[in-house]
């Protein structure tokens, strides 16, 4: 996974917060630089509520990414992957930290929320990097034939540019 600025969400919504627009952008310029990229946007929740509720919202939060930045920037759909992992992978911290809800529970109540708040994340990671746009326009090849036995110094033969009708 590839951590990127924080996207964030309303309380037990999809709804992207408006400050994570900034952070979706960060994503777009990546794809836009790299136009060959195919990724997933995996969205995680914490471990309050349902394993089910949890894997449904966190799909709905990947889903929310993937609209804005095909909606709203135009990245091909079939570029971008949804995953939502509800609270099946707690985040891992340095060390031998997972924060898993054994773990959180553990802790003080006050930092309690600030760990939850850390397993509420959204990542990507590359797929693919072999997306080739079927509406780019094509490169024209030129093809060329050889003239049997003609051979430069170097042992390559010299090319000699095809007409109309010519095969190769």
């Amino acid at each position: 996974d590839i951590a990127f600025p924080a996207v964030l969400y309303e309380l037990d919504s999809s709804r992207l917060l408006p400050e994570s627009k900034d952070s979706l952008n960060y994503l777009y310029h990546l794809l836009m630089e790299n136009p060959n990229l195919v990724i997933e946007i995996g969205s995680h929740t914490d471990c309050r509520g349902s394993t089910e509720y949890n894997r449904t919202l966190s799909q709905a939060r990947a889903l929310s990414c993937i609209n804005y930045l095909v909606k709203e920037k135009g990245i091909a759909p079939e570029r971008l992957v949804a995953r939502g992992y509800g609270e099946d992978s707690p985040l891992k911290l340095s060390g031998e930290i997972v924060l898993t809800e054994k773990y959180i529970n553990t802790m003080p109540e006050k930092e309690k929320e600030s760990l939850h708040r850390l397993n509420r994340r959204t990542v990507f990671k590359v797929l693919r990097q072999d997306y080739v746009d079927p509406s780019a326009p094509k490169t024209p090849v030129k093809q060329v034939k050889v003239r049997k036995g003609y051979f430069d110094e170097s042992g390559v033969a010299e090319p000699e540019e095809l007409k109309d009708g010519d095969r190769p």
